[in-house]
């Protein structure tokens, strides 16, 4: 009897890609902030679009919570700034991750039943 493995390579491969794209998004989004503060009211977007649909959701939840007028305020340093927005995105992260992995599973399980 065929067993599935409890972890996916692919899924696990896909999984880490994803949080690798979201890693460059951020770091792009904090860049963004340090080179030039001023004009940097749109360098979020890289990083709200990679966590689709999830930041669509989340961000208007954080409004209500106060976390952005939060961070507002004892944001001190564009850096920091950054980093707090990025926490802002993360659980939407961890759910694509997450989605990602269970996608590369599902595909590794199939071409698994097939193969056998």
């Amino acid at each position: 009897m065929h067993r599935m493995n409890r972890r996916s390579r692919l899924g696990t491969l896909l999984a880490l890609a994803y949080l690798v794209v979201f890693l460059l998004a951020q770091c792009f989004t904090v860049a963004a902030l340090k080179s030039n503060p001023a004009n940097s009211e749109m360098s979020g977007i890289v990083a709200v679009l990679v966590t689709l649909p999830w930041s669509l959701i989340l961000v208007p939840v954080w409004n209500a919570l106060g976390y952005v007028e939060w961070y507002n305020k004892f944001a001190n340093s564009p850096g920091l700034y950054g980093l707090l927005g990025t926490m802002a995105l993360l659980p939407g992260a961890i759910v694509n991750a997450a989605i990602a992995y269970w996608i590369g599973r599902a595909i590794e399980g199939r071409v698994g039943r097939r193969a056998a």
